[in-house]
């Protein structure tokens, strides 16, 4: 039986503190071979492949069976129907992130991560009742149109790095970026 490991991988938008882009690295061991895959997710869709970079921070969230075949599967048909919209406040590489670590290890990533889209959400109902109550009818018109145009905003979670990285030993330990 295969057994990987699996974390997650934070990386901090640059210019936006507090905001943070995830996705999730998977250190498969299959027949006496070690595959280093990330799947991550922005508005341009589904990303995967061998690990090539380090992320600003990496937690463990724990181990799973599942082969890379069965993985690339789930993260596809992911893709394709739940996260088929990006949408910044509700499907994000946040939750994406979140589905794809609970489908693989039954451990939900942390809250602070997740939140970032209710911290979106409240914003997004602030700014309803602010249009509704200033632009009367335009305004309950014109929000649902503009909400709809976020998701056409450039990606600006994409980092850059090298190298890879090796597994914390213990559950949702913390990682720091080796230079």
């Amino acid at each position: 039986m295969a057994i990987s490991f699996v974390s997650l991988w934070v990386d901090e938008i640059p210019g936006h503190k507090g905001f943070f882009h995830t996705s999730i690295r998977i250190e498969f061991h299959e027949n006496e071979n070690i595959f280093d895959y990330y799947f991550s997710y922005n508005n341009e869709g589904l990303e995967f492949g061998p690990v090539n970079r380090n992320p600003d921070k990496e937690l463990y969230l724990g181990e799973s069976s599942k082969t890379l075949k069965e993985v690339v599967s789930k993260a596809e048909k992911l893709n394709a129907t739940t996260f088929r919209d990006y949408d910044p406040c509700d499907r994000n590489c946040n939750h994406f992130s979140n589905e794809l670590s609970v489908w693989l290890c039954g451990q939900k990533i942390p809250i602070e991560y997740l939140a970032q889209g209710a911290v979106g959400n409240l914003a997004m109902l602030t700014a309803t009742a602010v249009s509704c109550t200033m632009f009367g009818p335009f305004g309950v018109i014109a929000f649902p149109v503009l909400k709809g145009l976020s998701r056409y905003l450039p990606n600006s979670g994409s980092t850059s790095g090298s190298g890879s990285s090796s597994r914390p030993s213990s559950s949702l330990s913390v990682k720091p970026k080796t230079p």
